[in-house]
C-alpha cells in the first residue's frame, strides 16, 4: 500500500464528521461544550476509517457487517447526546445528512463510470480513481452541507427538503443501477442493437 493515499484518504475522510457536527448544529443547535463535539467528531472518524480499513483489506462480511452496526449506533448515540431539540428533529436532520452523503457519493460514483469509464473495481480499490472520487464527493457533501448552512432551513422545512432529497436518491440509485447493469453486461435491454 501507498502511504501517500492513505494520508490523503484519511484527510480527506476527516472531512466528514466535521461536516456532520456542523449540518447537526445548524438544525439542532449545540448542547455540549467543543471538547465533547470533538470528541464526537474522534469516534466517528475513527469507526469510519475502520469500515474503509475493513473493506479495502477484504475482510470478512461479518467483520464488516458488525463495524457498520456499530457505526450507525455511535452516530445515532452521539446525536442524541450532543445536540439540542427532540429525537425526531435530530433523527430527521441525521437522515438528511446522511442521504446527502449517499447522493454525493453515487453522483461521484456516476461521473466517474461516465465521464473518465472507469469501472467500479477501480473505483472500490484504493488508488488514484478511489481518492479523486471520494474528494470529489466530499467536496459535493460540503457544498450541500454549506448551502443548507447558509440557507439556515428551519426545521419546518426539512420535511419537504427530506421528500425531495430522497426522491433524488432514489432517482440516481436507477440511474446508477441502470449504468452498472449495462458496464456489467453490454447486451442487455438497455444496449440499442446495431443492424
Amino acid at each position: 500500500m501507498n502511504w501517500m493515499f492513505i494520508l490523503i484518504l484519511i484527510a480527506v475522510y476527516s472531512l466528514e464528521p466535521c461536516l456532520w457536527i456542523m449540518s447537526m448544529k445548524v438544525v439542532n443547535g449545540s448542547k455540549r461544550t467543543l471538547y465533547y463535539e470533538l470528541a464526537g467528531v474522534v469516534g466517528y472518524l475513527v469507526l469510519s476509517l475502520g469500515k474503509q480499513y475493513a473493506t479495502f483489506c477484504g475482510l470478512d462480511n461479518h467483520v464488516r457487517g458488525s463495524l457498520l452496526v456499530v457505526f450507525w449506533f455511535y452516530i445515532i448515540a452521539a446525536a442524541m447526546f450532543l445536540f439540542r431539540n427532540n429525537w425526531r428533529r435530530k433523527l430527521l436532520s441525521l437522515g438528511i445528512f446522511l442521504l446527502l452523503n449517499l447522493w454525493s457519493e453515487l453522483l461521484s460514483i456516476i461521473i466517474y463510470i461516465v465521464f473518465f469509464h472507469c469501472t467500479t473495481d477501480q473505483i472500490a480499490s484504493l488508488g488514484s480513481v478511489n481518492i479523486m472520487c471520494t474528494i470529489q464527493a466530499k467536496l459535493l457533501l460540503a457544498f450541500c452541507v454549506g448551502l443548507f448552512s447558509f440557507l439556515k432551513i428551519q426545521v419546518r422545512r426539512l420535511y419537504l427538503a427530506t421528500s425531495v432529497i430522497y426522491l433524488l436518491s432514489q432517482l440516481e440509485q436507477y440511474v446508477k443501477l441502470l449504468f452498472l447493469w449495462n458496464f456489467h453486461f453490454p447486451r442487455s435491454f438497455l444496449t440499442i442493437p446495431c443492424c
